[in-house]
């Protein structure tokens, strides 16, 4: 795999505050892989991280932790229903534009 420049605008795909983070999805450009926005809430400070590291403690809050690696996951951008899916060992986590989330957590 190599390594591309990670294009963006400046709209969010999703956001959603889980205790004392943000957790957000940047939309990207030109196909390229979209940027995960980690915000602490109490501090106010904010990273931004590939999507698989945005992932992996996005799952956490959810009770899954074990490590995943970028191998592990699966990332599937479906335009029609404007949705992202990730699917690997934690279960199936989807994210629909209008920010609604389903996630089928596989029992550890």
């Amino acid at each position: 795999m190599t390594e591309q420049e990670i294009e963006k605008d400046d709209g969010i795909f999703f956001s959603l505050e889980i205790k004392d983070s943000k957790y957000e999805i940047l939309n990207s450009l030109n196909g390229t892989p979209p940027i995960g926005r980690i915000s602490d809430i109490t501090s106010q400070e904010t990273d931004e991280v590939d999507i698989q590291t945005w992932l992996q403690s996005f799952v956490r809050e959810f009770g899954y932790t074990e490590e995943l690696s970028p191998e592990e996951i699966l990332i599937l951008f479906t335009k029609e229903t404007g949705s992202i899916t990730f699917t690997g060992p934690f279960g199936k986590l989807e994210i629909f534009k209008d920010c609604n989330i389903t996630f089928d957590r596989y029992p550890t």
